[in-house]
C-alpha cells in the first residue's frame, strides 16, 4: 500500500489521509509513478482495519486482495473486494453456504443481486412481519440486524395455501431461497426479488414493534455503469436499492414527479442541489443523470390524484420491493401525510390569427371516442379557452365511431362531429374535419379502435382542396401546397 487516491492519477502518499474509502497499491512501497499505481475501493466492512484515515501507519505494508477489476477514478482499479489481508496474516477462510443451515436474512440477501443461498434450503430464518401483500405473500425483517449496510435485512416470503400472518408477528421461516420475478411475463427483463418459498411458518411472538425505517438516500446520477460487474451501492442506484430490498424505508416529504397510474405515484426521495428540474418540479433525463432517486410509491388506489410538483407534507414509510421494471415502496394510503398541491394555472395561448396569418396547433386526445362525454366536454373547453380555437388543429389518436369495439369499421365521422358540436357549446367556432382513415387494425392503439391523425379546420380561414384522398397504406409525397 502506497497511499490514498484523491483524483484520477493523483495520489496522497503522506499522512494525514482525508478518507477511509480507498487505498492505492503498487509493486513497490516507494512507487510514485501514477501509471504504475492502482486504486482500490475499500468497502465499509473493511475500513476499520484498512482505512488510511484511521490507520495511517499501514502505508508501506504488503496486502493481498480478492476483488473485481473495474474502473474507479477513471482508471483501472480493483472494486467489489470480497477479502483483504496483510501478507503476514493467514488468508481468511470463506464459508460456503450450507444447505439447511440456520441463517439470517442478511446472509441470505448477501452483497449481491442474487442470493448466495439461491435454490438452497434454509431453516428457522427469523424476522418480524412488516407488510402483508396477500394471502400467500408477506415481507419480514430481522430484529437483530448486522453492521453491514450493503446487505438487506428484509425479505419476501411466499407460502402456498396461505400464511395466516399479521404485521407485528415475529416468525421463523423454513424453505427454499428463490430469485423470483414477480410479474411472470417480465422474466428475462425484470430484476428478480429474493424470496423464501416457505415450507413452514411458525409464530414466535405477536405484537412485536417494527424496526425503524431506513431513510432512503440513493445515488442521484448513476443507475448502473458497470453492467452488474461490481456491487457498488454508493455509486449505482440499482445496487443501492438492492441493499434495502424488502425493508421498511422512509422518505422525508417526497415530491411527486409524475401523475398517478395504476395506483402508483412516481416521487423523488430527495431534491438535489444544483440539479435542473422542470418548471413544475419534474425530473429531466440528461447525459449527466438518469435520476435513480426517482421511485414509485404504490398506493393501490387508481383514483388517487396527484400531479407533478405536489409534495407530501411529512414522512412517507413503507416496504421497498421491485416489480414491473421499477423499484417501489408499498405504502398504506391511510397513513400518508397530507399532500400539498402545487399551485397550477393552465396556460392559455397568446397567439391569434389575422388576415395575413393562421394559428396551427396539435392535440393528443388519447384514444378519443364520443362515448366519453366528460372527456369530450373537457377537450372542447381546452380547445376553445386555452388553445384559442386555432385555425387548423391536428388531432392525434382519434378512434373510429364505435371506439375499441372490433367491428371492422374505420370511419370516425361521428367522433369528429361530437367533438365539433361540443366546441360550439363551449363557445368555439364551427369546425370542419378531414382525415385518411387507416386500414382496419393496422395502425396500433386499442384493438378495434383504429386511431389516426386527423384535422379540424375553420373554413372561413381557408378552403380545403377538393381532391381525391389517397389510400391509408400508400406513401404520400407532397409536391405542392396551396391555401385558399
Amino acid at each position: 500500500m502506497v497511499g490514498h487516491t484523491t483524483a484520477p492519477n493523483k495520489y496522497d502518499f503522506d499522512a494525514p489521509f482525508s478518507e477511509d474509502t480507498n487505498i492505492a497499491i503498487a509493486d513497490s512501497p516507494t512507487e510514485r509513478d501514477p501509471a504504475k499505481i492502482m486504486p482500490v475501493k475499500v468497502k465499509t466492512e473493511f475500513r476499520g482495519k484498512f482505512g488510511l484515515h484511521n490507520n495511517p501507519n499501514i502505508v508501506g505494508k504488503q496486502v493481498y486482495i480478492t476483488g473485481e477489476l473495474g474502473e474507479y477514478f477513471s482508471v483501472p482499479a480493483i472494486k467489489g473486494i470480497s477479502s483483504i489481508w496483510f501478507a503476514d496474516e493467514a488468508p481468511p477462510v470463506e464459508e460456503e453456504p450450507v444447505e439447511g443451515k440456520v441463517v439470517t436474512i442478511s446472509q441470505i440477501q448477501g452483497e449481491t443481486h442474487k442470493s448466495p443461498y439461491k435454490d438452497k434450503l434454509v431453516k428457522d430464518v427469523e424476522g418480524v412481519v412488516t407488510y402483508v401483500a396477500d394471502n400467500n405473500n408477506f415481507y419480514m425483517q430481522s430484529t437483530t440486524p448486522d453492521s453491514n449496510t450493503n446487505t438487506s435485512e428484509g425479505i419476501l416470503v411466499y407460502k402456498s395455501g396461505g400464511h395466516g400472518q399479521s404485521v407485528g408477528n415475529k416468525v421463523k421461516v423454513s424453505g427454499t431461497v428463490k430469485e423470483w420475478v414477480i410479474t411472470g411475463n417480465k422474466v428475462g427483463i425484470d430484476l428478480p426479488v429474493t424470496e423464501i418459498n416457505a415450507s413452514s411458518v411458525s409464530v414466535v411472538e405477536q405484537g412485536v414493534a417494527l424496526p425503524e425505517p431506513v431513510k432512503l438516500d440513493p445515488p442521484t446520477s448513476v443507475i448502473d455503469n458497470d453492467s452488474f460487474s461490481t456491487f457498488d451501492p454508493q455509486q449505482d442506484g440499482i445496487d443501492y436499492y438492492e441493499t434495502v430490498e424488502g425493508m421498511l424505508v422512509s422518505m422525508d416529504s417526497p415530491v411527486v414527479v409524475g401523475p398517478q397510474k395504476y395506483g402508483e405515484v412516481p416521487v423523488v426521495t430527495k431534491k438535489v442541489e444544483d440539479k435542473t428540474y422542470t418548471t413544475e418540479g419534474g425530473v429531466l433525463l440528461t447525459e449527466e443523470t438518469a435520476n435513480p432517486e426517482r421511485i414509485q410509491l404504490d398506493l393501490f388506489d387508481n383514483n388517487f390524484k396527484a400531479k407533478v410538483g405536489d409534495q407530501f407534507n411529512g414522512t412517507v414509510t413503507g416496504v421497498l420491493t421491485y416489480d414491473f421494471s421499477n423499484f417501489k415502496v408499498f405504502a398504506n394510503k391511510s397513513s400518508l401525510p397530507e399532500l400539498t398541491e402545487r399551485a397550477y394555472t393552465k396556460p392559455i395561448s397568446t397567439l391569434s390569427g389575422d388576415e395575413d396569418s393562421l394559428t396551427i396547433a396539435s392535440y393528443n386526445i388519447e384514444n378519443y371516442s364520443k362515448r366519453e362525454k366528460d372527456k369530450t366536454a373537457k377537450i372542447a373547453e381546452q380547445i376553445t379557452k386555452h388553445l384559442k380555437s386555432p385555425d387548423i388543429l391536428g388531432l392525434v389518436e382519434m378512434q373510429d365511431n364505435d371506439g375499441a369495439t372490433n367491428s371492422g369499421t374505420t370511419d370516425a365521422s361521428q367522433n369528429y362531429q361530437a367533438l365539433i358540436d361540443a366546441i360550439k357549446v363551449a363557445g368555439g367556432p364551427a369546425y370542419e374535419w378531414t382525415d385518411i382513415a387507416p386500414a382496419n387494425n393496422e395502425d396500433g392503439g386499442q384493438p378495434g379502435g383504429n386511431i389516426r391523425v386527423g384535422f379540424l379546420y375553420i373554413r372561413i380561414a381557408f378552403n380545403l382542396l377538393k381532391e381525391k384522398k389517397e389510400q391509408p397504406q400508400k406513401r404520400l409525397i407532397l409536391k405542392t401546397a396551396r391555401l385558399h
